[in-house]
């Protein structure tokens, strides 16, 4: 009884630490897909914001 016992208990630490892992991905999945949602927005807003022979120079010194 007690080898079964054991087994359950390491079978629940087992689940618990697998749960604790999911959970941090979920919320590392949910922060990466916000910051790419903001990092979009921000980008389609300076290419409407800058006019395109403002964009050459700069693309020009990035390209290096």
């Amino acid at each position: 009884i007690t080898a079964i016992e054991r087994l359950c208990a390491g079978t629940d630490l087992a689940i618990e630490i697998f749960e604790q892992v999911v959970v941090f991905a979920q919320a590392t999945v949910e922060v990466l897909l916000g910051e790419g949602c903001f990092a979009v927005i921000i980008i389609v807003a300076a290419l409407s914001f800058f006019p395109a022979q403002a964009l050459g120079p700069i693309a020009d010194y990035l390209s290096f």
